[in-house]
């Protein structure tokens, strides 16, 4: 026999029942003749919204709902959007909970050369900057001046840890992750190394409901502190050492700026700003940088025409790389000597693979030249109209490097 308002309301717990629990008696409408309850458990302050329904308010709550699915957003400042989405049954209590552990944080780090100009430029901008860490490809320690930039996250609502990658083009997840992330994949097809024939990886493909980038917050910020992106499409892969990976599409969604000397990402929370661009150009010139305007390769990578000597070549700014690399097919043109190396690469999916390392006496790009620039060197297998080379995040970081991605443009010093 279905309950009346007043009987569902006592099936609440009392630890429950404060704030907006007093609300289910005049709250709850009749919706149909069965209606179900969704139990919002969340601190005070929380506010929320049902997809679909005309509902909102503030949490913790009681309100019915006619059986099926509701997708409740949960809003709460300094922390992550929440998506819960809970089955409504007739007569029965659903629950949408609150993940505290998913907020900002609450200091801006020390860390930040607070003296630079690209600092403050920065700040008087209104971007926001995010310390990244770096770690070795085993994830074991420290790399100074290379390593992978790494930066806390959320997919999901779930913390996640994920890399900055300028040579991927869209977001990616790893494949072991899947279900930490509530990810289900599909639409699966082969996918082919560029250092290898053949392949028995596969690529997939799943959509992020909410994808989240944290940045911190001075005390008594009435900011929130995240940047959310919303149903992102995301390749799924077998990933080491990370659970996703950051590129170009979703940086230029936060206006994203990296520093890779002092490992600095800046975010603008609203978007990018042309006339920012404009003016970082003009302030970085005068501190005697190069300017270095970028294309996007065939791949949808940063990329931009070089020489190994004099040896002309696409040069791939790829921040996901821990080597510089250069096609081996060159190496004999262009004068270089290779040595054997214990020093191996991970790339297109298939880790350990064993390179050779060479030294190049004049590494140019756009008008830029590194002398004396050890690379290693890989065997591409893909067609290209001209040999490739990848700059990696080491000789970034050395050549000062500050990749302003939302106006494709690299400044080196």
């Amino acid at each position: 026999m279905p309950r009346s308002d007043r009987d569902i309301c006592k099936w609440i717990p009392a630890s429950a029942a404060i704030v907006g629990l007093v609300v289910c008696q005049g709250l709850a409408q009749t919706i149909g003749p069965s209606p179900g309850t969704v139990l919002i458990r969340a601190p005070a302050g929380t506010t929320y919204t049902i997809l679909g329904r005309p509902e909102n308010g503030t949490a913790p709550a009681a309100i019915k709902l006619p059986p099926g699915r509701a997708d409740v957003i949960l809003k709460r400042e300094g922390y992550a959007d929440q998506v819960r989405t809970v089955q409504v049954e007739e007569n029965r209590i659903s629950e949408a909970e609150w993940d505290s552990d998913l907020r900002a944080s609450n200091d801006l780090s020390s860390d930040f050369p607070t003296d630079s100009v690209v600092v403050r430029f920065f700040t008087e901008q209104g971007f926001k900057p995010i310390k990244l860490h770096t770690e070795r490809p085993d994830g074991t320690a420290e790399i100074p001046g290379g390593g992978h930039l790494l930066i806390a996250g959320a997919i999901n609502s779930e913390r996640a840890n994920l890399l900055i990658d300028t040579g991927a083009d869209s977001f990616e997840v790893a494949r072991q992750r899947l279900n930490k992330f509530g990810l289900i994949e599909k639409t699966l097809h082969q996918a082919h190394s560029a250092v290898s024939s053949s392949s028995t990886e596969f690529l997939g493909m799943t959509t992020l409901n909410l994808l989240t980038i944290f940045y911190p917050l001075a005390r008594g910020s009435p900011d929130r502190g995240t940047i959310n992106m919303r149903n992102v499409p995301a390749l799924v892969l077998r990933i080491p050492y990370v659970d996703g990976v950051l590129g170009l599409a979703q940086l230029r969604m936060a206006g994203a700026v990296i520093d890779c000397k002092e490992k600095v990402l800046y975010v603008a929370p609203y978007g990018p700003i042309e006339r920012t661009s404009k003016e970082l150009g003009n302030v970085l010139r005068q501190k005697g940088y190069t300017s270095i305007p970028l294309h996007l390769n065939s791949k949808h990578q940063f990329a931009v025409a070089g020489f190994v000597n004099a040896v002309s070549c696409s040069v791939v700014i790829d921040t996901g790389s821990t080597l510089t690399m250069v096609d081996s097919a060159i190496s004999q043109k262009a004068g270089l000597i290779a040595k054997s190396s214990s020093s191996t690469v991970t790339m297109a999916m298939k880790s350990g693979l064993p390179v050779s390392t060479a030294r190049v006496k004049k590494f140019s790009f756009g008008g830029f030249t590194i002398a004396d620039a050890d690379v290693a060197l890989v065997p591409y297998k893909e067609s290209s109209p001209q040999p490739v080379a990848l700059l990696g995040i080491p000789q970034l970081s050395r050549s000062s490097a500050i990749i302003d991605v939302s106006a494709g443009r690299l400044y080196v010093h």
